[in-house]
């Protein structure tokens, strides 16, 4: 069913056939007149007449505009012009994997040939060779993480996004696995257990993102993440950019396989690890008996838009002033032209009748109709598919629709699905930041970006506020549930003594048993709330290029300024 209406034109390129039109209009006219300038050589103007008959310059230039008009709608049909939005609901069943493919500069070592990166790229082509109803997406990290390719069952446009994943596609250095795996949680939108699965791909070589602690979340989401270790573990490997080996302090850097944090991230979450070293890895058959075996549940329906073409009306009319036209002839000539044309077009191939392959250009224009029209949540997901442009300016407008169009999402969501309302003012900041990525004095992108932080500051803040409010109602009705215990106890005690009760022991001892209770609760709650802060202050100091570890006191300042961004 239609549920919005919209406007495309799915090959624009077919309207310059337009302007072959004068070039007809022309070539009939000098044909005419070439054709009277030859008999007039031959007749005298009294013979011409009879010769002439009937036929009169009113009804040749009436033939005339018909055929041009048959012409003009044949074109339009081509163009396919396209209107109305058709809505499908699609149920899938299976597993949604997410990808997490390191792509820092150790992943370019020759350890594993021709490198660990283009090595590990080739298998998991293979592995997506034998998916069948299982969603998968991509998330590229080094310095910070970025998602290349949301859930999706669209393989094509997942290979697409893998052959250009490489270390130019996160700007920034280092390796945060920690930070990959939660934007990897953040990625998963639905709320269904057991069948969610990371792949984390990597040589192990972790930058202080705290990634144990991650995988504890992860775990906590029923997400199992399974581990692939790449690289020498015992002799390493030399780092090779742009023709020469990476130095630090004038000394050649080695990179090793770290297979112990790994494994850990495996064990927290009730995953695996593969040891792949320097062999080459069979991801098709860890697929299939790793992952699938672990089976699968019912994907959250997804809703699919399509906008109806409407070629087939400009077709009939097309047709329509042609049959005119041919039924105004009285020249058997003209009759054999106006029949190969209807005949051409009934039976040439139709682009809008052909297979649907549609570019990122038409992906593109779908997604700003979808905008158009309020369908944020459909526009969103053909801008994410038409990110991968042909150019850096395109892709920076994709990213920045992108983020409008989540920013607009979560506008709709902040009322009834605060979390979702979170999730989809992330996605924005990371869209908007890619979009700068690729054009940095785009201002619009700038302002933009700085609103959906602060955005996502308030819903943050209200979240927690939510949160708070909701842990103190159940703390107040569990004091309320001891307070009425101790007063059911305090009446027994008084109907029947306690002969191993000590006599000095009456109420008010009972009182700061229950308030040592209540402050070993609120010095619990203390202490989480400095852990918390604790994680914050350390992530924005990475986040600035600061090492926590070596200077407390500058990660401390850089948290100041972040909040003084917001």
């Amino acid at each position: 069913m239609a549920t919005e209406s919209s406007f495309l034109i799915a090959h624009p390129a077919a309207l310059w056939l337009v302007w072959a039109l004068p070039a007809v209009a022309a070539a009939f006219w000098l044909t005419w007149r070439w054709n009277r300038q030859a008999l007039a050589r031959y007749f005298s103007a009294d013979q011409l007449s009879r010769l002439a008959g009937s036929v009169s310059p009113a009804r040749r230039r009436a033939k005339l505009a018909l055929l041009l008009l048959a012409l003009l709608f044949s074109i339009l049909a081509l163009a396919e012009p396209k209107w109305g939005v058709e809505e499908q609901t699609v149920h899938t069943s299976g597993r949604d994997i997410l990808v997490l493919l390191d792509v820092s500069k150790s992943m370019l070592a020759t350890d594993v040939a021709p490198s660990r990166l283009e090595r590990v790229k080739l298998d998991i082509q293979d592995m997506v060779g034998v998916l069948k109803g299982d969603r998968i997406g991509l998330i590229v990290f080094a310095g910070h993480p970025v998602l290349k390719c949301p859930l999706t069952i669209d393989y094509a446009f997942f290979r697409r996004a893998l052959d250009r994943a490489g270390v130019q596609s996160v700007t920034r250095g280092g390796t945060l696995i920690g930070d990959a795996i939660r934007l990897g949680i953040d990625a998963f939108t639905d709320q269904i257990p057991n069948n969610k699965t990371m792949l984390l791909i990597s040589d192990g070589e972790d930058q202080g993102s705290y990634p144990i602690e991650a995988a504890r979340q992860a775990a906590e989401r029923g997400i199992r993440i399974f581990t692939v270790g790449v690289g020498d573990r015992d002799f390493g490997s030399r780092i090779r950019v742009d023709g020469d080996f990476v130095r630090d302090e004038g000394k050649e850097v080695w990179t090793k396989l770290n297979p112990d944090e790994l494994r850990r991230i495996a064990q927290e979450t009730a995953g695996g690890y593969i040891p792949a070293g320097t062999r080459s890895l069979d991801l098709d058959r860890i697929y299939r008996q790793k992952i699938s075996a672990a089976g699968g549940g019912a994907l959250e329906e997804t809703k699919k838009t399509f906008v109806e073409s409407r070629y087939q009306l400009f077709l009939f009319f097309g047709v329509l002033f042609l049959a005119a036209e041919c039924l105004m002839s009285d020249r058997v000539r003209t009759r054999r032209i106006a029949a190969m044309l209807v005949f051409l077009c009934f039976c040439a191939p139709s682009f809008g009748a052909g297979p649907d392959l549609p570019d990122v250009f038409d992906l593109y224009n779908e997604g700003r109709a979808l905008y158009e029209n309020g369908a944020y949540d459909s526009a969103a997901e053909y801008f994410s598919r038409a990110s991968t442009g042909p150019s850096a300016d395109f892709e920076c407008d994709a990213f920045y629709n992108l983020g409008n169009a989540n920013v607009q999402k979560a506008g709709r969501q902040k009322d009834a699905d605060l979390p979702g309302a979170i999730q989809s003012l992330r996605l924005a900041v990371s869209a908007y930041r890619e979009s700068l990525d690729r054009r940095p004095g785009k201002k619009d992108a700038q302002h933009n970006l700085e609103l959906a932080r602060r955005l996502l500051k308030q819903l943050v803040e209200l979240q927690r506020k939510k949160e708070q409010e909701d842990r103190k109602r159940q703390d107040q009705k569990k004091d309320q549930t001891d307070t009425q215990a101790g007063q059911n106890a305090g009446d027994t005690s008084q109907g029947q003594p306690n002969p191993q009760s000590s006599p000095n022991q009456g109420p008010q001892d009972q009182g700061k048993s229950f308030n040592q209770k209540e402050a070993e609760r609120q010095m619990k709650d203390r202490l989480k709330e400095m852990q918390d802060l604790r994680q914050q202050l350390m992530q924005a100091a990475r986040q600035r290029g600061v090492d926590p570890e070596k200077n407390q006191e500058q990660a401390v300042g850089v948290v100041g300024g972040a909040v003084k961004d917001w």
